[in-house]
Parts: C-alpha cells; structure tokens; sequence
C-alpha cells in the first residue's frame, strides 16, 4: 500500500511541477508581451508628442486652402478697384481685412494644434494606465499560480499521510 502513497504523491508531484513550468512561461510570455506594448506606446508617444501639427498632412492642406483663398480674395480686392475706379484708402481697409481673416484662420489651426497635442497626452495617459492594469492582472496570476500550486502540494502531502496511515492500520 505504500508504494500506492507514494506512486500517486510522484504523479501528483509531477503535474504539479509541470504546470508550474507552463504557467511560468505562460506568465513570461504575457509579461514580454506587455513589456513590447509599453516600449511601442512610448515610440509612438514620442513620435506624435515631438511632431509639429504644421507640419502634419492635415495642417498643410488646410494652411495650403487658406492662402489659395487669401490669394483669390486679393485678387479680387485688386480687380474690384480697378474696376470701381475705388481709393488706395478703400483698397488697404479691405486687404486689411482679408488679412485679418487670414491671421484669425491661421490662429484657429494653431488651437487645433494644441488640441492634437493634448489629445495626444490624452491618449499616452490611457495607454498607460491599461499598461499598468495588464501588469497588475499579470502579478495576479502568478499569485494565483503560486496559490495553486502550494494547495496541491498540501492536498498531496494530505493524500500520503493518509494512504500510510491506512497501511499501518492493515
């Protein structure tokens, strides 16, 4: 009856140890995963965050369709006089306010380049904060794993005990 104590304490020893080895990998392959997300957040972070919104395909198209329209407008302003015979005076106040225009239209795409970068902060700030619940999640399951795996130990050390008892009994 023993050797059956101690048959079934190796075999429970042995799938013990062997899903300890699996979860070990498991969690380590989960941990170089998060690891990889973090150093690919922060490349990205760093990309955005450091990019001037000018220099973005967006900015440049919108700063590109405001000087075609500033032009046009100029144009415009210039013909208008010559035609109407009006004052240079006439002439400067309306180029003025094209100008004006054009100034208020440039500030608002350098406020929307603000809003990038703080949509940008915001988004690190996210990212972040999922980096650190998927490592907290991580640890859990290594301390889960560890419970786990000292209960079987218990609950093998428990099953021998009492097979041997029952072998002493006989």
């Amino acid at each position: 009856m023993a050797w059956i104590a101690a048959g079934t304490a190796a075999v429970g020893l042995a799938s013990s140890i062997y899903g300890g080895i699996k979860s070990s990998k498991d969690n380590q392959q989960a941990e170089n995963q998060v690891d990889q997300y973090g150093k690919d957040t922060e490349a990205f972070y760093n990309k955005r965050i450091n990019q001037d919104f000018l220099q973005t395909n967006a900015a440049k198209g919108l700063v590109e369709q405001m000087k075609e329209r500033y032009r046009k407008q100029a144009k415009e302003i210039e013909s208008k006089a010559a035609t109407t015979g009006s004052t240079p005076e006439a002439e400067i106040a309306a180029k003025t306010t094209a100008n004006d225009e054009f100034n208020n239209s440039l500030n608002s795409v350098a406020q929307q380049g603000t809003y990038y970068q703080l949509q940008n902060e915001q988004n690190y700030q996210n990212s972040l904060a999922d980096l650190f619940n998927k490592k907290l999640q991580i640890n859990r399951m290594k301390n889960q794993n560890a419970s786990n795996l000292m209960g079987i130990g218990s609950q093998l050390m428990g099953t021998a005990g009492d097979i041997g008892s029952m072998d002493k009994e006989k």
